[in-house]
């Protein structure tokens, strides 16, 4: 008896309508899976899946591999950890010569600590970044010296250790710890903040706006249900600004404490941009409302019982974030039974290979190794002066490209993408970021020395004593990121100048890798003439304490084409949700930090490629090794919000019911698959039957025969 699904009409009640006496085959989880919490009995696959292991095994002989990834950064390398664990052939295309995408360090030289975080530099620990631990616990993850890689992490300062970081705003100057008299020092009344605004304070009005939502949103994730997410997606058309403006009124709670406060008015627009000056970048707050009470999230907003003033415990590594990339790539390629990562493969087109055909196809990927742009005579004589085009087939293909690529540089237009998923590429937003990495003769920020070996001190005579964390102006360049690492080191040290994105990055990417000194040597003026301002230390001083910099511009990366995503109004209910679903027949599917709901994090490209994963598993009929894969790599928050822990009843798992939703046509495939299976195996039992029958007619003619024989034997007369 082949395995059950569902009915063809069950597909047209939607998956979240599916029915038990549909029903599938039931694959029961290991003791491993219960003692892990999976479930707390059997696991049944309450879903429309086909079990079929001969899948894998006939995928690899006809395709390059079972499955291409495209992209070698967290979330490709990721995906490749997953297959292998499930022992699913795959290979890895990246367009750069190197792993780790937007996960970079770059080393002023091979000194120790002459390095920074070009991307990804601090992993906050919170419930939502469970994942991105788990990872950095993941035993076949070693360091290049053989140390596992979790024991690489050491402290991050998130805010400075002693909380002395500098504000300066207005041509203000104040230590984050230190009290002042006046409530408005910055002058806020001058920019049209009214009195009563100013004493509530901003952290108290922040937290009355958001606060409701964040916390519906934990009791999601620790109680179950969607009640949270589905509040948030109510404000899903506001951008922070309009919610402030025209939704938002004070809560009663909120009045009580301050009574002046309007009862039914929204915040005015004076109050909303003095608010988003303090808090971050130039035009956050014209973002989605939903990106901003995500991102609180994800830094851990609401997660402790410190409420407002609660910050987690921070991470990074020793060494530059760019070691867990490297781990991961080296495992990857140490595998004899992978192809691995194909490197400088970069790619240009994805299509279906049997268009003329109904149903599924293995899919094609077309790629180039670009020409060496100044070959040597060694590059010609290799032909590396000329660029190698090929062509790759996969049963599946997971692409962890950044949107704006797959928008812009790679030809969809045969992959049978949807009219709303051709127009999530182009809608959903990227902002620019800017990194600005000065080398310095010393921690001049802390107790640097001068070239006399005095120690640096500030224009009132005293040493800055800064360790770790953040100071924060309103001048270009916005937020300063002090080291966590290399702290008990004499000598050169490393700055991250300026930290900005949104507009004020798009500004500052005007003068990074221009290629014009006299730029450069702007660049370099305008930074040092901040430092010295917020800093209150003479611009002579650091011009003196200078070595060299270093900028990243990820707007201006044909490999990005920006930073992270950062949607806009409207864009988590409608246009996201199409790309969290296969387009090319089933068979391409769409991860990266942008397909989730954690923007700008590694941990929303795992999660991102998690959900990824499933859906292959799923719409590609493999029941045990779907089993196998949540009892490895656990559930995922994000899409089983449905789901109470420990449960079961997997059909009204949200990425379930959205799949069936988004994209009843992969179904569809499903079954017509399933109905020319049944109608093969029919005719193989019916065969059989016959060949049955036929054998059972010989048996009973040889026994006639047989009793014939004897009968005659019994009446011939005795010799």
């Amino acid at each position: 008896m082949p395995p059950k699904t569902l009915s063809g009409d069950a597909i047209q009640k939607g998956v979240g309508k599916y029915q038990n006496d549909y029903g599938v085959d039931k694959v029961i989880a290991s003791d491993k899976a219960v003692k892990k919490g999976v479930t707390t009995g059997p696991l049944v696959l309450d879903i429309p899946i086909i079990v079929n292991p001969a899948h894998t095994a006939a995928a690899k002989k006809n395709n390059d591999a079972t499955v291409g990834i495209l992209g070698a950064g967290p979330g490709g390398l990721y995906a490749g950890l997953i297959l292998d664990s499930l022992d699913i052939d795959y290979e890895i295309l990246e367009a750069n010569d190197r792993v780790g995408g937007r996960l970079l360090t770059h080393h002023f030289s091979d000194e120790p600590y002459d390095y920074y975080d070009l991307g990804a530099m601090r992993f906050p620990e919170t419930p939502i970044m469970k994942r991105v631990f788990d990872l950095f616990k993941y035993d076949k993850l070693k360091a290049p010296d053989g140390v596992q890689i979790d024991k690489k992490r050491i402290e991050y300062f998130f805010d400075c250790k002693d909380k002395n970081g500098i504000q300066y705003y207005n041509g203000r100057r104040k230590r984050l710890n230190a009290e002042t008299v006046d409530p408005d020092f910055f002058m806020a009344a001058e920019v049209g903040v009214d009195d009563v605004y100013i004493k509530a304070g901003r952290d108290k009005i922040y937290a009355d706006v958001i606060g409701p939502f964040v916390k519906l949103l934990l009791k999601d994730m620790t109680e179950g249900g969607d009640e949270g997410w589905k509040n948030l997606m109510g404000v899903d058309s506001h951008s922070t600004r309009s919610y402030m403006t025209h939704t938002y009124v004070p809560s009663a709670e909120f009045r009580e404490e301050f009574e002046e406060l309007p009862e039914n008015e929204g915040l005015p627009t004076d109050v909303v941009n003095w608010m988003e000056t303090y808090s971050m970048t130039t035009s956050w707050f014209d973002r989605a409302f939903a990106t901003t009470i995500l991102e609180e999230m994800a830094f851990g907003y609401g997660s402790g019982t410190g409420g407002v003033d609660y910050t987690p415990k921070f991470s990074c590594f020793d060494g530059g974030s760019d070691i867990l990339t490297t781990s991961m790539a080296n495992y990857i390629d140490s595998k004899t039974d992978n192809k691995g990562i194909l490197k400088k493969h970069r790619v240009t087109g994805i299509s279906i290979a049997n268009r003329d055909v109904k149903g599924t196809s293995p899919l094609l990927v077309d790629y180039v190794v670009d020409k060496v742009e100044k070959p040597t005579a060694e590059d010609i004589a290799a032909g590396k002066d000329k660029d190698i085009k090929g062509i790759k087939k996969y049963d599946h293909v997971i692409s962890t490209l950044p949107i704006p690529v797959l928008h812009h540089a790679v030809d969809l237009d045969n992959a049978e993408l949807t009219a709303m998923q051709t127009n999530a590429l182009r809608l959903l937003q990227y902002t620019p970021a800017t990194k600005i990495g000065i080398k310095f003769k010393s921690a001049w920020w802390t107790k640097g020395k001068d070239k006399d070996g005095n120690p640096i001190l500030d224009r009132e005579g005293k040493t800055l004593d800064i360790v770790g964390g953040r100071s924060f102006t309103d001048r270009p360049i916005r937020i300063v990121v002090y080291p966590s690492y290399g702290l008990e080191r004499d000598g050169t040290a490393v700055l991250i100048a300026s930290f900005i994105w949104t507009d004020d990055a798009a500004r500052m990417g005007a003068l990074i890798g221009s290629g014009s000194t006299n730029i450069d040597e702007q660049l370099k003026a305008m930074v040092l003439q901040d430092l010295s301002l917020v800093h209150n230390i003479d611009l002579e001083i650091l011009q003196d304490q200078y070595i060299s910099q270093y900028s990243v511009d990820w707007a201006d990366n044909p490999r990005t084409m920006g930073a992270f995503a950062l949607f806009g109004p409207g864009k988590f209910g409608s246009v996201y949700p199409s790309l969290t679903v296969p387009a090319g027949r089933g068979k391409l599917h769409f991860a990266g930090e942008a397909i989730s709901i954690r923007h700008g994090w590694v941990v929303g490209a795992l999660d991102s490629v998690w959900r990824s994963i499933f859906e292959y598993l799923l719409v590609s009929e493999q029941a045990e090794k779907l089993v196998k894969f949540i009892e490895l790599w656990d559930l995922n928050e994000e899409w089983f919000r449905g789901v109470k822990e420990g449960g079961t009843d997997w059909k009204n798992a949200l990425i379930v019911k959205h799949l069936g939703a988004q994209a009843p046509d992969v179904f569809e495939l499903m079954f017509q698959l399933k109905e020319a299976k049944e109608e093969e195996e029919r005719a193989i039992e019916e065969q059989k039957m016959m060949e049955q029958i036929v054998e059972l007619l010989r048996q009973q003619v040889e026994e006639e025969e047989a009793k014939a024989a004897g009968k005659q034997s019994e009446s011939a007369p005795n010799n």
